[in-house]
This record gives structure tokens, sequence and C-alpha cells, in this order.
């Protein structure tokens, strides 16, 4: 293993490791890179019920990002679940402005088992902003981003180009099973990526984060992005084939 080809994960910890910063870790070795982990949010929870979350504090991020960076090539970024809290995202933001590389943003804004309502923080925005962005929404994150930036609501591929253009960022739309394909979208460009149509009559803990960082791991492996959609892909409907579940109520666990 390479630490040429590290990967910098940011994400929230999930306890059951389905979903978060465990399943990141776990991605981003089976795929051939190295994990470097920073935790986000702490989490309470399992997959059928949501209780609480606690941001971490910036200035550990800070300072851990810091020491990683002076030892490790960081060839890629994955973020995932990050606080709501205003000023916390503004100070993220400019700590990932000193980085070039890649930064694949995996549009969580709350624990997947969270009931609460939607609440994006203005400063998020920065989190999306700059062409070395490239954004993992499903079509209710893509909704969700859209209507509070715009007001409206489109088309998944019109909704994607206005936040593309706005933001300068890459949208890679992915449709939870709903499709067998991955839109990508860069300004007014708009390309279709075929993949294997997974079971969506099950519900999955962690497609979404599982999908992200191995999309961050063959980036940093040197593919380009479309090989890399397609092998992310392929690597989480694998996951998905063999997935158990733990209790009846409960999701199933990539496995």
């Amino acid at each position: 293993m390479s630490e040429n080809r590290a990967v910098l994960i940011l994400s929230g910890v999930d306890p059951t490791n389905g979903a978060g910063l465990g399943r990141d870790i776990l991605t981003v070795k089976e795929t051939g890179c190295y994990p470097l982990s920073v935790p986000t949010v702490l989490t309470v929870q399992n997959s059928m019920k949501f209780h609480s979350s606690k941001p971490v504090n910036i200035e550990y991020i800070r300072h851990s990002i810091d020491l990683l960076k002076d030892e490790f090539s960081i060839k890629t970024i994955k973020t995932g679940l990050v606080p709501t809290d205003e000023k916390w995202l503004k100070e993220f933001s400019q700590i990932l402005s000193d980085f070039s590389c890649p930064i694949i943003v995996d549009t969580v804004i709350k624990a997947t088992t969270d009931n609460s309502g939607i609440n994006i923080p203005k400063s998020y925005l920065n989190l999306i902003r700059g062409n070395n962005r490239i954004l993992t929404p499903n079509l209710r994150e893509l909704r969700n981003l859209h209507q509070f930036v715009f007001n409206t609501e489109d088309s998944s591929k019109n909704m994607a180009k206005n936040i593309s253009k706005e933001f300068g960022c890459r949208i890679l739309t992915t449709f939870e099973g709903t499709k067998d394909s991955i839109a990508i979208t860069d300004g007014n460009s708009t390309e279709t990526i075929k993949i294997e149509l997974i079971d969506i009559h099950k519900s999955y803990h962690g497609t979404g984060c599982t999908f992200s960082s191995a999309l961050a791991s063959f980036i940093a492996s040197g593919y380009t992005l479309s090989e890399s959609i397609k092998k992310a892909a392929t690597y989480t409907s694998q996951k998905i084939a063999s997935a158990l579940k733990f209790k009846d109520k409960g999701q199933y666990f990539l496995y």
C-alpha cells in the first residue's frame, strides 16, 4: 500500500459502522488506498433510530489535518456528515480551501436515521463551492439543496446544471437504485454513466457513503472520473449483494 494513495476522510461517527466514518475507512482500504480519518460529528444512533449528535471541536480537526498533511500526500478528500452550525462550517470550509486535490462531498445534511426537518446552513454553500468539488447527492438531497439555493424545483438534470454553474462544482446525481445510471453534470454538460440496477425493495444502511468513499479511492488511484464512477458503483453493488440484517426491524448492512 502506497502512502501516495492516501484518502482523507472527514465524516461523522456512526456507532454501527454501517455508515459514516467506519464504513468509509473500510471502503477506502478495500478499494486499494490508505484511509486517513478525522471525525466531524459524533452520533448516537443505530440503523433504526437516531437519538442525537455532537460536533467535534473544529480546532481538533484543524490540528489533526495539519499533522496529517506533514506526513502524507493526500490525493483525495471525502466529506460526509457535518454539523449544521454556521461558524463551524465556515471554519471547516476554510480548512479545505487549502487543498487543490479532488474533494468528494457526500451531501449528507443529517444522518439517514434522523427524521427531523432539513436545515441547510448558509455556510454549507462554501463547502460545495469550487472546481475541485465533486458532489454525490441522491435525488432527495439534490432537490433539498436546489430548493434552498434557488427556492424552486425542476428536473434532476436542470437542478444539477443550476447548482453546478452557480458553484463551479461537478454533480454526480445518484438515484438510489431507481435508475440504472449516474448523471455527471459539469456546467451545461451532462454525461450519463450506466450502472447495475440494485434491489430498491430493501432498506440499506450506508450505500451513499460507500459509493462516495469508493469514488474518492478510485480517483486517488489515478482512474478518470467516469472510470471511478463505474468502479465505485460496481463495488457498492457487490456489497449490497452480500448485505445482512441483524434485526428484523433494522436496515440491511453492506458486508
